[in-house]
């Protein structure tokens, strides 16, 4: 069995090097869990719906909503 990080319908973050430009960074939401490998991968669905994903657990990372309260 699977341990899972992330849940289905949460937000997370992925972010992707890209050259010449810097980091392209997207939020995605969690439609489905899978197994690759052995390895938790997640499906994943931009917010308009129109793009989908499959990645591994560790390019992933927790989405963090900006505090009202930062600088």
């Amino acid at each position: 069995m699977t341990d899972y990080r992330f849940e289905i319908g949460e937000r997370v973050t992925y972010s992707e090097k890209r050259f010449p430009s810097g980091v392209w960074t997207a939020e995605l939401v969690v439609v489905e869990q899978l197994t690759g490998n052995g390895k938790p991968e997640y499906r994943l669905r931009n917010h308009d719906g129109a793009t989908e994903h499959v990645l591994a657990e560790h390019e992933l990372s927790s989405h963090f909503e900006p505090s009202p309260w930062a600088a």
